[in-house]
């Protein structure tokens, strides 16, 4: 995959503590490629974006608070129905003829080389199985590298046990 064709959502609402800050640090520092991706979303789960005030200027940035209708359409929802709501808007958002979108939550800290290291895994990935439909959970709570029989290819690796959430897909 093209990087201009990869799009990055992260899911975020109003907490304490507020990690969003860490994470959107992390994702910077971790490699200048994000800096050719092709858009940056935070999709706020609330009408107020103010804590996130001080990144309006970043151009790579793009917000995406809740209309003040929809905010009070939702208001009583459970929060597990709330994040599956705002999951939605980030899978929702355009993205380029032939890219793909990286999904992650708020509290996420990316690894050294995150976006190459992605690209590579989605071009392996392409390359190995022959699909551009599926789902890559780029979370684990595993060792993987201690049990090479989980590996179909270089970078990327089958579950054997049961799915551990949503961090970053």
């Amino acid at each position: 995959m093209d990087v201009k064709k990869l799009v990055v959502a992260i899911m975020t609402v109003d907490r304490d503590p507020q990690y969003v800050h860490q994470t959107l640090a992390s994702l910077f520092a971790a490699d200048p490629l994000v800096h050719d991706v092709s858009s940056i979303h935070l999709v706020i789960d609330a009408s107020d974006a103010d804590y996130l005030q001080d990144y309006r200027h970043h151009e790579k940035l793009s917000f995406h608070p809740l209309r003040q209708a929809e905010q009070d359409r939702i208001a009583d929802w459970s929060r597990h129905r709330r994040f599956c709501n705002n999951y939605v808007r980030c899978v929702s958002l355009p993205i380029p003829e032939g890219g793909g979108i990286c999904v992650c939550e708020d509290d996420v800290v990316f690894r050294d080389q995150f976006v190459q290291r992605l690209l590579g895994t989605i071009d392996e990935l392409e390359t190995h199985t022959g699909t551009s439909d599926y789902c890559l959970s780029l979370f684990t709570d595993r060792d993987l590298e201690q049990d090479a029989s989980f590996y179909r290819g270089r970078y990327f690796c089958s579950y054997a046990w049961a799915f551990r959430g949503t961090q970053c897909m």
